[in-house]
């Protein structure tokens, strides 16, 4: 693959393992890659206005070690450092598997459209219950980062109400590789009023339209069309909040991470790369590939404008 050129291909499926190879090997043992995936699949026709194209406008360079084959060099700018993080919060409906990056497996079968759980008909009810709690904690888990941040507002200027609701889906629109259209804030506003309902009692950010409102207000709305709408957001949401861990990076920046991910690690996005991946010094000068990432506000090109952007290359191994 790197010979011919392929070499984001193996960027995107590489992941922390336990096998005695270099970080940038993917395992191919392991056929069973962690839901949802963040990278770009394959697809018939262009997406027009893609969720992450955070450095595809540029051709890669990556190429191996002319001295040391195991050692893979790659150009692309370091964005920032990981400074804090928020917390793993597991399902009862997957599992874990020892030494992959994002390692949660679904343990039941997969709907592939949206990585939804296909639960039997008595299980529903239980799973929602799940998913709304799960969901709501990452919620407020966004707005903790983001408040506790060095800068006062959100670095690209957006408010954090629209911080927060692109980065719990990642920015991608249901079952497709688009950005999420402005319409979805409505259904992450009913995703506010049905936690209300679900649990009137938790203590969610403070919001104008969620401080008016009274338990009777919450259960005045339409629960068919809250619950639809809410539905959107949280098959997206539950299976990120599961697989992915909340963090930001010191210059202010929030978005989602494999679970292996530390703080003092960097975000790095390659050239090429429609995602940026988490990388952590190793020995000599050189690094380790942690995973993909999805960092709020550099997902489409937007670190290369930035003052001080550095290109780079630096060695994995």
């Amino acid at each position: 693959f790197v010979n011919q050129g392929d070499g984001v291909k193996v960027l995107y499926n590489t992941s922390v393992h336990s096998l005695c190879m270099p970080s940038w090997v993917p395992d191919w043992s392991d056929r069973h890659l962690s839901l949802p995936r963040l990278v770009p699949q394959p697809r018939r026709a262009p997406v027009l206005d893609p969720a992450v194209a955070a450095a595809s406008s540029f051709a890669a360079v990556i190429q191996l070690h002319p001295l040391n084959p195991n050692i893979l060099k790659v150009r692309g700018i370091i964005f920032g450092v990981i400074d804090e993080l928020g917390d793993i919060h597991p399902s009862p409906r997957v599992v874990r598997t020892q030494g992959t990056c994002t390692p949660v497996q679904i343990s039941m079968p997969v709907n592939i459209n949206n990585c939804n759980p296909l639960l039997p008909d008595g299980q529903e009810q239980r799973a929602d219950h799940e998913d709304i709690s799960v969901v709501a904690d990452c919620i407020t888990e966004l707005y903790r980062l983001l408040h506790k941040g060095k800068t006062l507002s959100y670095p690209t200027g957006e408010d954090s109400e629209t911080v927060v609701w692109r980065t719990l889906i990642c920015n991608h629109a249901r079952r497709s590789g688009a950005k999420a259209p402005g319409t979805y804030e409505d259904l992450y506003r009913s995703l506010l009023c049905v936690i209300k309902a679900h649990d009137f009692t938790r203590q969610m950010p403070p919001r104008y339209h969620l401080e008016s409102l009274s338990f009777e207000d919450v259960l005045s709305q339409d629960p068919v069309q809250s619950y639809s709408n809410a539905r959107v957001i949280i098959s997206q949401a539950f299976p990120l909040c599961c697989s992915k861990r909340r963090g930001r990076t010191e210059d202010g920046y929030v978005g989602q991470f494999c679970l292996n991910v530390q703080v003092g690690d960097f975000v790095y996005i390659p050239l090429g790369s429609a995602v940026p991946f988490v990388i952590r010094p190793g020995s000599s000068k050189t690094y380790r590939l942690i995973g993909e990432c999805y960092v709020h506000g550099i997902m489409n090109g937007e670190a290369f404008a930035m003052s001080g952007a550095s290109i780079v290359d630096l060695d994995f191994e």
